[in-house]
Order: structure tokens, then sequence, then C-alpha cells
């Protein structure tokens, strides 16, 4: 397909699942494709009439939907959360242009900017610094002292103050306006119109309307400082344009362009990182929540897949709209089928089947570790065998009173060391005595997974390079070095509800008598409590 062709879908995510769910294909909704060949930039709100309409359905009238679970019906009401798009996205949907002198729509009116050479240049970012920071009196930056306090945002009623000296203009090009492009007036700053969305009753309330993907900021703030650093052609903002705007300034006379012979020589510049182009976003990531909701990577996907449905690049939309709707009939109907796999009663990779696995008496037996990667024997010395085996039975649940009874015993020697540090050297030995003589008297509480606990672990043991818990993947450190995607922290929870992270080691398996195991990550510990 040519890439001039722009069509534009429509999203919808349910945002009251799990996590992991709202993002997956079948909770995404398509509910508009907007077609190309052009985009629809200011005309937007002409395509999303009829989304609007049901939104606002949704929220003043509500639906009635039935709890399967329960067998009940309820009243839904739903609400549209914000918009996930890119920086010209956003003008379209906000009407505020992201473009000239006021292109900031957070700045508003306060946004600094100056023209340069062929273009405008956005500056003043020192206002966001502490008043008495020392790089506002560096006048390296513009040639000044920065004095001025940093521009509040907006708020809801001075936007919508601001919204009322928007003339109501029809869409496209009009002959009521003579089919010309039409100027804005002054006291309308960079609106271009009033967004649709201000006709949803919660539109106002809302402290986070237009996000910005993240997925789009970090690359093109990425290729920006990568190619200024590592001065890559065509990549680059330190351009000679850009070093002849420092001296029509007056300022950084040493990275000044200067004549060398018939030549002009461009200085070196030794260059750190700074914050500018991403002033705001901190802002839109504590209102915005978890970053995996907030950014297109998974709605990229899904745009592929719907990419693969166009078979008559004639009609590319017919195509996306036929496929698109056939698979929505096929999810529906999967939902009812019974003894069948489908998308939706079909394991994860990482969880362990329940029918597959062996269920065991006590916990630390009955385990959800799905071992990954090659198995290789290990030997533990004594000391870490020990520690592994206390590890193990102070958290196991079924013999917490055996624990309970030992610490009384040892609680009345009136010994001076520490008791935590008593009861991990004699404990195991004590426990094995108490097992084999209760197991003598024919007691039910010595059975034979409590047995095998009692009498320890063998001396060989299973090593793995990951494995997955609860649905989630753990690599160790050796064999997520080379990898793009860390999955070797971790977290521990200690006494008082500390937290301690750190990075897994190695992941084993203990061996125990009757073919009993259990499985440990070793963590090796990167900071102090936090």
């Amino acid at each position: 397909m040519s890439l001039s062709y722009s069509m534009w879908p429509v999203i919808l995510t349910a945002y009251n699942l799990p996590p992991w769910l709202c993002t997956k294909d079948p909770y995404k909704m398509l509910t508009l494709l907007i077609p190309g060949p052009n985009a629809p930039r200011k005309d937007m709100d002409v395509f999303l009439r009829p989304l609007v309409d049901e939104l606002k359905d949704l929220w003043n009238n509500r639906v009635i939907v039935r709890d399967s679970v329960l067998n009940t019906s309820f009243q839904m009401r739903a609400m549209l959360l914000m918009t996930v798009n890119d920086f010209p996205a956003r003008s379209s949907l906000s009407g505020w242009s992201g473009q000239g002198y006021l292109a900031c729509p957070t700045c508003n009116d306060a946004t600094p900017s100056k023209r340069i050479t062929s273009k405008t240049c956005f500056v003043g970012h020192r206002r966001w610094l502490p008043i008495k920071h020392g790089m506002r009196k560096n006048k390296k930056f513009d040639g000044m002292v920065e004095k001025r306090p940093h521009s509040a945002q907006k708020s809801v009623h001075q936007i919508l103050a601001q919204l009322q000296n928007v003339s109501v203009r029809l869409p496209g090009k009009h002959d009521k306006y003579g089919g010309k492009k039409r100027k804005r007036h002054a006291s309308e700053l960079n609106w271009t119109k009033k967004s649709i969305f201000w006709e949803l009753p919660y539109w106002k309330s809302l402290s986070l309307r237009h996000n910005l993907d993240v997925m789009h900021i970090e690359k093109n703030v990425c290729d920006n400082l990568l190619g200024t650093i590592l001065d890559i052609d065509r990549k680059s903002k330190d351009t000679d344009k850009a070093r002849i705007d420092l001296k029509n300034m007056g300022v950084r006379k040493e990275l000044h362009l200067y004549k060398d012979g018939d030549r002009w020589m461009k200085p070196h510049a030794s260059y750190t990182l700074s914050p500018d182009d991403v002033i705001h976003l901190p802002e839109e990531a504590i209102r915005g929540g978890p970053v995996h909701l907030r950014w297109m990577y998974p709605f990229e996907r899904f745009l592929g897949s719907l990419k693969k449905y166009v078979k008559n690049r004639a009609r590319p939309e017919g195509s996306i709209a036929e496929a698109y709707i056939v698979n929505e009939a096929l999810t529906f109907c999967s939902l009812y089928l019974t003894g069948v796999e489908t998308w939706f009663n079909r394991l994860a990779r990482n969880w362990i089947d329940d029918e597959d696995r062996i269920v065991k008496k006590i916990s630390v037996f009955d385990t959800r570790c799905r071992p990954i990667g090659k198995m290789a024997p290990v030997t533990l010395d004594t000391r870490l065998r020990e520690k592994a085996e206390w590890y193990v039975l102070q958290n196991c649940s079924e013999i917490q009173q055996f624990i309970d009874d030992h610490r009384k015993e040892i609680d009345n020697d009136g010994r001076i060391i520490p008791l935590d540090e008593i009861q991990s050297k004699e404990f195991p030995k004590w426990f094995k005595n108490k097992i084999f003589n209760i197991r003598k008297q024919n007691e039910p509480e010595a059975n034979d997974q409590i047995l095998s606990l009692s009498s320890g672990s063998s001396f060989s043991c299973r090593s793995y390079p990951g494995c997955g818990v609860n649905g989630v993947k753990f690599l160790t450190r050796n064999r997520d070095i080379n990898r793009s995607n860390q999955n070797s922290g971790v977290c521990v929870r200690g006494p008082d509800n500390q937290m301690f992270y750190g990075v897994l080691e190695d992941i084993y398996e203990l061996s125990y008598l009757n073919d009993n195991s259990t499985r440990f990550l070793m963590r090796h510990p990167i900071d102090s409590p936090q």
C-alpha cells in the first residue's frame, strides 16, 4: 500500500479489565475507520459524531447488562477516560493547533517561543527550575537571567472561556468561506475549533484528556538526542543554521562558526543531556498511571493485523471492515464453545494447567513454578543447602505449629544468642526427630510429605536459567544480560513489610523423598530496603 494513503482507525479498549487483558486484541473495539486517502485533520469531529453520540448515551441513559456470574442484570455506565495519540493527532482531537508560536497546549498562551533561522524555537525552559537554582543566572542560554516562575496550567474554566472566543465554522472548505483557508483571530489563540469531546458531560472533570503516546515520544526524543550527541548526518540538531542562530543571539561564542581560509568551520561541542523537550511528560505520567496502559505498542500491533486484512488495495477500508466483522463474530461465538480450545480458555504460555499439575498436601511441594530452559545438575555446599532448607521450612504453613513449639522450648533455655539464629541451626534436626517419633505412633499429622520435608533435601539439586510463576517469566542474570528486555529483577517483602530489591542469580529445585520437590529463587541484593 502506498505510504501516502492515510487511513485513521479509532480503537476503544475497556480499562476496567485486568491490566494483562485490557490491551489484548479480543478486547479492542474498532469503532470507526476514517477513510483516506488524506488525514481528516480539523474535520475529525465530523467522523467522531456517531461515536460521541453513543458515548453520551452510555453515560446519560446507561445500558442493561447481564452479569453471567451472578445471573443478574444491572445498568452499566461507561465513560471515555482519555485519548492516546501522538502530537499531530492531538491537534486534530483537542482543537489546539500544534504549530506556530503557541504550539504547546499545556503552556497555552504563555508558550515561550521565538523565531530563529527558518523555524520557531521554544526556549525558556529554565522557568521550571527552582527559583534559587544556579542555572537560572547562567546567560549562556539566551543571554538573559531567568527570573520568571514556571507558567501555571490553565484551569478548565479558563479553557472554556478561551473556547467561547472561537467562532463556529462549518467543517471543510465550505462555499460560505469561498473555499479558502481561514485565518484565526488573535483572540482565538491557537484554537482551531471547540472539540466535540466537550459535549461529554464529564470531559471537563478529567485531569488528563489527551495523553501523548510514550512510544512516539521515546522514539522522537531519543532520535534527536542520539542524533545530536553522535553527530549523525541529517539527524543531528547541531546544524550550521543552529550555530548561526547562536551568533545572532550573542551566546556561546565558542560554538560560533569561523572561517578557515575558504572554508567555514564548526567548532566541536561538548553536550550534556537536558529534559527540555519533555518538560510536561512527568505530569502526564503521574496523572495517566502505568505506562503499559498509555502507550501505542499493543495498538500498533493491532493495526498491523488490520493491514493484513487488505486484499483489495483499491478499497482498503472495505477489506478491513469486512474481515474485522467476521473476526468479531468468530470471537463472540467462541465464548459459547465448550470442549474446544479458544482464545479465551487457552492458558498463557507461562501458566501451569491445573489438570496437568500433581496436587500435593503441603504448600511448599504444591508449586506453580514451571522451569524454563535446560536443566543442569548442581551440588550445593552444606551452608547454602542448610540455608535453603530453612527457608523452605519457614514458608511452610503446615508446620508452623512445630516452629512455634520449638521456639518456646529454646526460649526457656535462657541463652544469650538471638533466638532466630538458634532456631535456624537447631530446628531442622529437632523437627526430624519429632516427626520420626510421631510417625512411630501412627499419628495422621506425620504424613508421607511431612516426613519427606523433615528428612531434608538431597545433596544434588537441579538448576534452571528461567522459570514461570503465576503467568510471569523470570530469568537469571546470566541469561538476561544479553537481552534487550530484563526479567531478572525481583522484589521480596522482608520484616516489618520492608521491600528488598535484587537480581536473580540462580533458580534451584531441591529434591526430597518420594519424588517431592520445591523450587526457589536465589536473589542478589542490589540496594537497601526502600
